[in-house]
């Protein structure tokens, strides 16, 4: 699988992007809860798709953001690589936690 990220034009504080991120999280707990208590509601899938893909976006963005000011020649592109070597950590925990 691979997705396409991209980094935001407008440019805030990394705290201000954390909360970013917080707040798209808890929209998704409210699609997922919207979705589990009226499993009728197909529609409810397509918002909650949209939602993780904001959470992803908002997140991806953090560590561009911070990344950004910790080394003024991190670029957006150079996120891909970044990006997959957490996704690679990521599911090696995932794996010794039996999740996968």
């Amino acid at each position: 699988m691979r997705l396409q990220v991209d980094a935001f034009k407008v440019h805030c504080s990394t705290k201000a992007q954390s909360k970013k991120v917080l707040e798209e999280a808890a929209e998704v707990y409210n699609e997922a809860e919207m979705a589990r208590k009226h499993p009728d509601l197909d529609y409810n899938l397509v918002w909650l798709e949209d939602e993780v893909a904001d959470v992803i976006t908002a997140a991806v963005n953090l560590v561009w953001l911070a990344r950004r000011k910790d080394d003024g020649g991190f670029d957006a592109a150079d996120l891909e690589g970044v990006m997959a070597e957490a996704m690679e950590r990521c599911r090696r925990r995932n794996e010794a936690k039996g999740r996968l």
